[in-house]
């Protein structure tokens, strides 16, 4: 199993876009072969000393963080997916509706080495 994660600053005045961003765009991964996907806003994320999720998308007082998990079969399989999800012409625009700031926005592979 391969994972994707990323985090990334909202604006607060604009999480119900994002919500229904984050749910119009988890159904074109799905579509396009993602096998699960999951995200959260932050609840209980507290701005930490040296680093933290909020300092690491250098969150502005009226930001919150979001974080989001998705899986694939391998790394291989995640490469052609998010290779569709890119193509796809309704992404951009529901990265617009969600004022997303890709140039805070981290993400990464993973191999996943534990799952239960």
């Amino acid at each position: 199993m391969y994972l994707e994660s990323f985090v990334l600053p909202v604006p607060k005045e604009h999480q119900a876009n994002s919500i229904k961003g984050a749910t119009e765009m988890a159904a074109i991964w799905i579509e396009l072969g993602a096998l699960s996907v999951t995200e959260a806003q932050a609840d209980d994320v507290p701005i930490g000393e040296v680093t933290s999720f909020l300092r690491s998308v250098q969150t502005k007082p009226d930001e919150t963080a979001v974080v989001a998990f998705e899986t694939f079969r391998d790394h291989a399989h995640r490469d052609a997916v998010n290779t569709a999800v890119h193509a796809a012409p309704c992404v951009a625009n529901v990265m617009t509706l969600n004022h997303v700031d890709e140039r805070r926005m981290i993400w990464g592979g993973f191999d996943v080495v534990v799952f239960v």
